[in-house]
């Protein structure tokens, strides 16, 4: 009763996680074309939650932040990971300075009567513009090369088995920390950014993490010497991606990033460990040749 009354929304947190744990399992048993169509599918939503949460709203910035996305991921399917990865930051580069340039010249046509009195006023808007451009060109990076670890990942061998033993670590470290943080509460990490988050909670985290991650890696059949090295990797990750996207949201003065998911608010809110731990996951494997759990 005491966890349930410091947890009100333990339950339906539970529940959500019963539902979404067997259809992800589903999807990455399934193997293509299934995983890749349930990939774009999170690429739009995370999409969407990101353009709302930065208040972008024109048409061609919607559609070249969904096309720089979706063509990363097309170049890979296609040609590999260095095309694709060539292709995210170039275009996301590209997009940047076009926006920009079209900016500046919308500026420029402007007709401004009195300039010294509009001064501090154009100027206040020109850095405003240059933070909206910043938000489109990080949120390609934050969505898109996540998303090329992901799909390199599951494409070497035993690369769902990967997959889901980075998840198990995860949800066992959001869940310890959740359990023992709200139990034991004690000093905040960052209470400016995430008032809940206590070291109570990230210690508890991480050992459940670990913990989880060397049962699941056993069970895999995974060198256990790189799983207990590695699950402290994706464990200190996924706080501080957890603890990253508490500081947008407050930067952006929202609560959750959306509300699709009961309990646990948007994708976002459920992802924010997992796009940081991927390319943490991909680089150790890149660096090892894939072999880093044999």
């Amino acid at each position: 009763m005491s966890v349930l009354k410091t947890c009100p929304n333990m339950v339906k947190r539970a529940l959500s996680i019963g539902v979404l744990v067997p259809i992800v399992l589903g999807v990455l048993m399934m193997g293509p074309p299934v995983t890749t169509i349930f990939i774009v599918l999170i690429i739009f939503g995370c999409s969407y939650e990101w353009l709302k949460m930065g208040h972008i709203q024109t048409k061609i910035e919607k559609g070249l932040f969904y096309g720089v996305l979706l063509g990363s991921v097309g170049i890979f399917l296609g040609g590999g990971l260095k095309g694709a990865l060539a292709f995210l930051l170039g275009s996301s580069a590209f997009v940047y300075y076009c926006l920009r340039i079209l900016e500046a010249r919308r500026l420029k046509k402007e007709k401004i009567e009195e300039i010294e009195s509009l001064e501090i006023n154009l100027t206040a808007q020109i850095i405003q513009k240059s933070k909206h451009d910043g938000w489109i060109f990080w949120g390609l990076l934050y969505i898109g090369i996540p998303t090329l670890s992901f799909l390199w990942v599951y494409e070497l061998e035993k690369g769902s088995q990967i997959i889901l033993w980075m998840l198990f670590i995860i949800w066992g470290a959001d869940t310890g920390a959740y359990l023992i943080g709200s139990l034991l509460k004690g000093p905040k990490i960052a209470p400016n950014i995430s008032p809940n988050k206590t070291w109570s909670g990230f210690l508890g985290g991480a050992l459940c993490g670990e913990g989880v991650g060397i049962l699941a890696g056993n069970g895999f059949g995974f060198n256990s010497k790189s799983v207990f090295f590695l699950a402290f990797g994706v464990v200190f990750c996924a706080a501080l991606g957890d603890l990253f996207e508490s500081y947008l949201k407050r930067q952006r003065k929202v609560k959750d990033t959306g509300d699709f998911i009961p309990g646990h608010g948007g994708l976002f809110d459920r992802l924010d460990s997992t796009l940081a731990t991927l390319p943490l996951v991909a680089l150790v494997l890149w660096m090892t040749n894939g072999d880093f759990f044999k």
